[in-house]
């Protein structure tokens, strides 16, 4: 009897300590989202209202500062394989190949950080990995007296600290002439890396489209644009000293691109069957999906 009463009140004890650990959790839980709100409530009235909007300006497409260095870079890429693929098979290529998913918006930090402001929604949220954040705000505006550009895409980029506090607030505006549009962002450093494109056939846009963009967040200045036609939509990649790119679309020709990252030169292209749905690298290959086909490449330093 006393041996049942002793796993009784031992069990009881478990049920406890259990239920304590659940609310525990769970006030934590709330704690942080409370946090998060308010931290994203402030923070957006000091976007809205408190930094001072700093304009962006690129001379021209391309266009690399006189200031930068010339740097010498040895990266290029070699041919391994190419395969057909199924078209619609794209998540056994993750699988199969054991790839990373190229990187998405940082949920958990981006509650932190307001979701809408006065300049727009929030697009990307990135972070350099250790000493800030970057937030892309887009808004978009319909155009109904052209029929082709039908919209106007305009862009700010935020920057915020380690602790999520806005500290700088870049208009992106004449960096995009009104009908391009931004499809990715990375961050490496100081450094926002950015594409500006047209969802679209490039003679819409007379061949102005498929831009490479480095942008130093210190300074709030372009360091490079790179030449048209180098990237659109889906991803890109920063490896090291260059930056793996794709463009295409539909009937166009499709390419891969290696850029240096130091000053946006083309240093090589590689004909693609297709365009490129996504690219991830893993250890010294770069794999490549386009709509119809697979690569890999070898990725030499």
């Amino acid at each position: 009897m006393s041996e049942t009463r002793s796993s009784g009140r031992f069990e009881g004890t478990i049920a406890v300590a259990a239920a304590i650990a659940a609310t525990t959790a769970a006030s934590l839980c709330f704690s942080a989202v409370a946090t998060g709100q308010q931290a994203g409530a402030d923070a957006t009235a000091t976007i809205n209202t408190l930094l001072k909007p700093r304009l962006v300006k690129v001379p021209g497409f391309p266009f690399r500062d006189k200031e930068l260095a010339r740097t010498k870079v040895a990266t290029r890429l070699k041919k391994l394989d190419e395969a057909r693929n199924g078209i619609t098979d794209g998540d056994e290529w993750y699988t199969k190949n054991t790839l990373p998913r190229p990187p998405l918006n940082l949920a958990e930090e981006a509650m932190f950080v307001p979701g809408e402001t006065r300049w727009g929604k929030l697009k990307f949220f990135r972070s350099n990995g250790s000493t800030l954040f970057v937030g892309v705000y887009e808004a978009v505006e319909p155009r109904p007296s052209d029929p082709v550009y039908d919209k106007q895409f305009s862009y700010r980029a935020v920057v915020f600290d380690a602790d999520y506090r806005p500290t700088s607030l870049l208009i992106l505006d004449e960096v995009f002439p009104d009908i391009l549009e931004m499809s990715t962002v990375e961050v490496v450093g100081d450094m926002l890396y950015f594409d500006c494109n047209y969802n679209g056939y490039a003679s819409l846009t007379k061949g102005k489209t498929g831009y490479l963009v480095a942008l130093d967040l210190a300074t709030g200045k372009v360091a490079w644009a790179s030449k048209a036609l180098t990237a659109s939509a889906w991803n890109f990649v920063v490896h090291g000293e260059v930056i793996f790119s794709g463009y295409g679309f539909t009937d166009e020709k499709d390419f891969l691109y290696v850029l240096s990252r130091h000053d946006g030169t083309v240093l090589q292209r590689e004909k693609l069957a297709s365009a490129h749905h996504a690219m991830v690298v893993r250890g010294n290959r770069l794999y490549v999906r386009c709509y119809d086909t697979d690569y890999v490449f070898e990725i030499k330093e």
